[in-house]
């Protein structure tokens, strides 16, 4: 039901004295995926390599493809076939190359020898925006967007306690992102203190973190202050963001 490579062989058949011989040769791909570093590398390479295999490396090719697209050898991308093992080299990688890459392995005349294969370019998290709207009925939505694979989870403190009030989570697989929210409503001096946007997934550094710093006082209005970070975690700079409310005496 599960063939191995151990299968392969000369299997026969007698039936009334008829006899016939039948070859199989079971063929095992693994994929080997590879980590995007945090400092820039002038290339890198993901792989499928093949166990059980007899054919000619000219007779076999492989097919690699990414986010639904085929991919060709050009100034991103080269394809090369060693050894019978695919190699895809990705030069100059960047974060817009994370995800998921699929390769298949197929004879000259493109008969498939093996169902596609999954093989992940991986990154740890990044940031990528973190907002603040403050409205005048004393609300705040802070909005915050990560993005590594695999995709990391979105974990949200308010001076470093775990807040369980997550507004929404959504996920764009083929992005490779996570959007998160958290609303507070009618917030007055006792919801002051630093909130923070916590991006994590198994990819070392594991986690990147934003912040930002709610202050209400009087006599004032609310400022708002937003924009992308696209940093590592020690990396991130702290936004101060005063948010006050304007009280008429009666």
């Amino acid at each position: 039901m599960k063939s191995t490579v151990l299968d392969s062989g000369r299997y026969s058949c007698e039936v009334e004295g008829q006899s016939t011989e039948i070859t199989v040769r079971v063929i095992e791909v693994t994929p080997v995926d590879a980590i995007l570093p945090v400092q820039t590398t002038e290339a890198l390479e993901l792989r499928c390599d093949t166990s059980g295999m007899t054919t000619d490396s000219d007779e076999v090719r492989w097919i690699w493809s990414h986010q639904n697209k085929m991919l060709r050898n050009n100034d991103k991308f080269n394809m090369v076939n060693r050894e019978n093992n695919g190699i895809l080299q990705i030069k100059n990688p960047d974060r817009t190359n994370i995800g998921e890459y699929l390769c298949s392995l197929t004879q000259r005349n493109d008969v498939k020898i093996q169902k596609p294969k999954s093989v992940f370019l991986r990154a740890s998290p990044v940031i990528d925006s973190y907002t603040m709207q403050a409205y005048h009925n004393k609300n705040i939505e802070l909005k915050c967007m990560a993005s590594g694979s695999p995709i990391p989870n979105i974990a949200w403190t308010k001076d470093g306690v775990v807040l369980n009030i997550t507004n929404y989570s959504h996920v764009n697989e083929e992005n490779n992102t996570v959007k998160s929210s958290v609303t507070l409503r009618n917030v007055d001096l006792d919801d002051a203190g630093i909130y923070s946007c916590n991006a994590f997934n198994d990819i070392e550094p594991f986690n990147a973190t934003a912040q930002k710093e709610i202050d209400p006082r009087e006599n004032s209005a609310f400022i708002s202050a937003s924009g992308p970070l696209h940093s590592q975690a020690a990396l991130f700079p702290l936004f101060l963001i005063t948010v006050v409310f304007l009280q008429i005496s009666s």
